[in-house]
């Protein structure tokens, strides 16, 4: 690897299969090591830094640092920085209080995830603001949610009362509600769920599940008659930190909702949760004009290994192959068409194949069981 001989190695390891050794622990060092350095090159992503800076990549961290600061990238960037305890405030205090309006959404939503405290006094000024755009406003309420701090619970709790405009409001009723808040916060949601407002039912939604995890699903029953998908993928987003069996049971019903966005939105929850239990489910979407392609790509989970094997070779099908051998556990498999398809791949696609190994990996199939609260 360190002389750039990816091919040499692929041989290798393919040669190995064919003896029948198992493609552990032999692929996840290839991949590793195939995305060291990627943080330097023009087609660096997100998703490829984030799986760089959880292993302590100091260039990758340098490439999320920078990213924060681009609108289309800037919250995705910050939960990453968020998530490994690295500061987000010294990189956009400048933007967040400055006079550009663009840069101060950016700001804010780069601090969507972030609980620090130095950047609190912008926040309050944005969501306070009248002026300020509404879009503005939301990002700024939403990063003030996880913030431990009397002025950022203040300004929720006026925002949430008294706010005229609605999508400022909801979004402030929402970030009042922390993780595992228990019955009571919950039950101050559902109040909510029958609100003629589209991001109130929403916000009244998400905070029953961000409250109460899996333990009130009953109340919900509205998601299954809005005709609007957006009550529906705020609760996906909240189950997406819900492990367990009843949540992925839950999210395989929001599936069968006839929303595309929500049938998108369940469907990736579910393969990257390896729901084996509700992989039957994607069969209504493997074949036209039942869905559109993206759910026709998922949906290969639930068919045979004729069509897989049909399928392999098609360039725009074989990526969705072999995600679904990782989301079926079928490791060696993948690993067989990873060796012989990554030659002729883009670099940035064997990147993100080489991402999805990892994260296969470490997906937290086995927190499901126990996840029940």
């Amino acid at each position: 690897m360190k002389a750039g001989r990816r091919d040499e190695i692929v041989s290798r390891i393919s040669a190995a299969r064919g003896s029948g050794l198992h493609a552990e622990p032999s692929v996840s060092a290839l991949a590793a090591e195939w995305l060291r350095g990627s943080a330097k090159e023009p087609w660096m992503t997100v998703k490829i830094a984030g799986t760089l800076a959880s292993r302590g990549d100091a260039n990758a961290i340098a490439w999320l640092k920078a990213d924060v600061k681009k609108p289309a990238d800037a919250r995705a960037a910050g939960a990453i920085l968020a998530a490994n305890k690295i500061a987000i405030c010294p990189l956009v205090k400048a933007d967040l209080e400055g006079a550009n309006a663009a840069a101060q959404l950016t700001a804010a939503q780069a601090l969507a995830t972030s609980s620090e405290t130095a950047c609190v006094a912008g926040l309050v000024k944005m969501l306070e603001n009248p002026k300020a755009k509404a879009d503005a406003r939301v990002a700024a309420a939403t990063a003030l949610g996880p913030v431990d701090d009397d002025a950022a619970k203040a300004a929720l709790a006026t925002a949430a009362k008294d706010e005229p405009n609605i999508a400022v409001k909801a979004a402030a009723s929402l970030a009042q509600i922390r993780p595992k808040a228990g019955r009571a916060k919950m039950l101050s949601m559902v109040h909510l769920l029958k609100e003629p407002s589209v991001e109130m039912r929403a916000a009244g939604s998400a905070g029953v599940v961000r409250a109460g995890g899996d333990s009130d699903f009953d109340d919900l029953y509205m998601l299954f008659r809005d005709t609007d998908p957006r009550p529906a993928e705020a609760v996906l987003r909240e189950l997406d930190h819900v492990p367990s069996e009843e949540a992925t049971k839950f999210i395989a019903k929001l599936m069968r909702r006839p929303l595309v966005a929500v049938q998108r939105s369940a469907a990736e929850l579910l393969l990257k949760r390896h729901a084996k239990s509700a992989f039957p489910a994607f069969k209504s979407f493997l074949e036209p004009p039942s869905s559109d392609a993206e759910l026709r790509g998922m949906a290969l989970v639930a068919a045979d290994d004729a069509k897989l094997a049909s399928l392999a070779a098609d360039p725009k099908m074989g990526g969705w192959v072999y995600r679904t051998l990782l989301a079926r556990g079928e490791r060696d498999r993948a690993a067989d068409w990873l060796l012989a398809h990554v030659a002729g791949m883009p670099p940035a696609s064997q990147a993100d194949a080489m991402v999805d190994w990892i994260a296969s990996a470490e997906t937290p199939t086995a927190t499901a069981s126990k996840g029940k609260r």
